[in-house]
């Protein structure tokens, strides 16, 4: 005789006791999948702080001094002026020949006719690109531009002016100065010519002990730290809330412009996680869980503890100072 199996279905309350079960797995894995996903973003980040270094590096080879930090945050980068104290532009203009933009480096060089100009050197500030964005803090594409929309450039005022722009996630380190910028109440030259002129009253720059600020002319012997020893760039801090506004007062000009907090901070303050309605505009930091990203003048990039010892910190951004962090407080391997 046939034996008859019988097959019970699943009654309503052990599905929703399955369903819950299954809640519970997918919950506990998603702070791994975002630990993961987060890790994965900041080794690109760091790969392209690498990229920057190594940027640097070919740019030191060629012209023996680091890139200049550019004019004045009125400026972009004008592109018959070389990478030192003539160029209006900051750092970032300045790496674009050892980051394979040369062509975007160079729209508008000798073009006589000032609208054409204009547009070409619009294209170049409304450019994103991906090595200057940090793929934990936002993407790659140009960012609303809510101040001095129209910089100056060898034809005058820009004369179609930037409503969206190019942005920079990392800033180049001044030093263990107060500033990241010339006092931006001086309103700077409003002409080549003007700026040229050697009677021009320019502000100290005595101030900045870094690698890279306002019309600098560093070169590797100035370091007497040793360049494995000091910053070269790193990332900035941001208000989490401004990301894409265009209204953080450290985010608002455009990639390509000239010496301002946008592109350039300072270590006399600590280095700061990103917060949402915070004003840390001159200080390093990051969007990363527990570090931040800095390359060093060697090119070598390290994970820095957002605890790192201020007196460490500070020797780490002077090139001068004469002896060098007396212990590595603070790094992550």
């Amino acid at each position: 005789m046939e034996k008859i199996v019988s097959r019970r279905a699943l009654s309503l309350v052990e599905v929703l006791v399955t369903l819950t079960i299954l809640g519970l797995m997918v919950q506990l894995m998603l702070p791994a999948v975002a630990a993961a996903r987060e890790s994965a973003r900041r080794l690109v980040c760091s790969q392209k702080l690498r990229r920057l270094a190594a940027a640097t590096r070919l740019h030191v080879e060629a012209k023996h001094h680091f890139p200049s930090g550019g004019w004045h945050f009125t400026w972009v980068g004008e592109p018959e002026r070389g990478t030192g104290k003539q160029q209006p532009g900051g750092w970032a203009y300045n790496l674009l020949d050892y980051l394979d933009g040369a062509e975007l480096r160079r729209l508008g060089q000798g073009v006589t006719d000032p609208f054409a100009r204009a547009a070409a050197i619009r294209q170049r500030c409304t450019t994103p690109l991906a090595e200057f964005i940090c793929p934990s803090r936002r993407s790659v594409k140009p960012y609303p531009h809510e101040w001095n929309r129209q910089p100056f450039t060898q034809g005058g005022p820009l004369a179609i002016p930037l409503e969206h722009a190019a942005k920079t996630d990392y800033a180049a380190n001044v030093g263990d100065s107060p500033l990241t910028e010339f006092d931006w109440r001086w309103q700077g030259p409003t002409s080549l010519t003007e700026g040229d002129n050697r009677r021009f009253a320019w502000p100290s720059s005595a101030g900045f002990t870094g690698v890279i600020y306002g019309r600098s002319w560093v070169r590797p012997t100035d370091i007497r730290d040793g360049e494995s020893k000091t910053y070269l760039i790193g990332e900035k801090f941001m208000d989490a809330g401004k990301y894409e506004t265009g209204n953080d007062w450290g985010d608002n000009e455009n990639l390509f412009t000239g010496f301002n907090n946008d592109s350039c901070r300072s270590t006399l303050g600590p280095p700061i996680p990103d917060l949402d309605g915070k004003d840390h505009r001159n200080q390093f930091g990051s969007a990363h869980v527990g570090a931040w990203l800095a390359a060093r003048c060697d090119g070598s990039v390290h994970a820095m503890s957002f605890e790192v010892d201020l007196a460490t910190h500070r020797r780490l951004g002077n090139i001068r100072d004469g002896s060098g962090p007396r212990h590595q407080q603070g790094l992550q391997r």
